[in-house]
């Protein structure tokens, strides 16, 4: 769906070809400017919901609103916006007369163009359309999710409770051994061995070296050396 816009021309007279889609329109707006007698014969049209003349079929519904754009005027008086708290509801916009705004439209920029973003035409333009569409339609109110189902316990039987959880333990302060220090030994002398077989000498004697061989020795072998 979307927003269509007809311009149907002029309404003067009965049985125009644009009747029909004029009957159907959801609005319907006149366009007149601020001279007193386009303004008076316009606002005198939408009260008689277009029964200009005897015969004349008018419109079956009142959809019709009046916009005024404030063109120059050749000569003589002309109503200013204050008239438009005069007419009522029935008013849907005053626009201004910007040429230059109309010239920037017609070339192709759009209207939240930022060449545009401080004309007064620009402004009240958005302003009609969004009071032609109306206020946004409310969301519809989400539903509330549903809580969840538990069925029934088998009959014969009982719901068993789900355990308390248990506090838990206090825990013991940590204990600290000290390992057993083995007993020291007395540091052990020890005796350098003897040579086997030879007996200490005597008191008062010294053991003689050998040197040479045993035939150069002199006395045997057994014999000991006097002092």
């Amino acid at each position: 769906d979307g927003v269509v816009v007809v311009d149907v021309g002029s309404l003067r007279g009965g049985l125009l070809p644009s009747w029909r889609i004029v009957e159907q329109a959801d609005a319907l707006v006149l366009c007149t400017t601020p001279d007193p007698a386009s303004l008076v014969s316009t606002t005198q049209w939408i009260e008689t919901k277009g029964q200009s003349a005897p015969g004349v079929v008018g419109l079956a519904a009142d959809t019709s609103k009046l916009l005024v754009v404030d063109a120059p005027v050749t000569a003589g008086e002309r109503f200013g916006p204050d008239v438009a708290g005069e007419l009522g509801d029935r008013v849907i916009g005053w626009w201004p007369w910007e040429p230059r705004t109309v010239d920037a439209v017609h070339r192709g920029a759009s209207l939240d163009h930022r060449s545009l973003r401080r004309s007064t035409l620009a402004r009240a333009v958005l302003a009609t359309i969004a009071s032609l569409a109306g206020p946004p339609p409310e969301a519809p109110d989400e539903p509330e999710p549903a809580a969840p189902v538990v069925p029934p316990p088998p009959i014969g039987h009982s719901r068993a409770a789900a355990p308390e959880p248990s506090a838990p333990a206090p825990s013991a302060a940590p204990t600290t051994s000290t390992p057993p220090t083995a007993p020291s030994a007395a540091p052990a002398t020890s005796t350098p061995p003897t040579a086997p077989g030879v007996p200490p000498p005597p008191i008062g004697h010294s053991r003689a070296v050998a040197r040479g061989s045993q035939s150069d020795a002199g006395p045997d072998a057994g014999e000991e050396p006097s002092a």
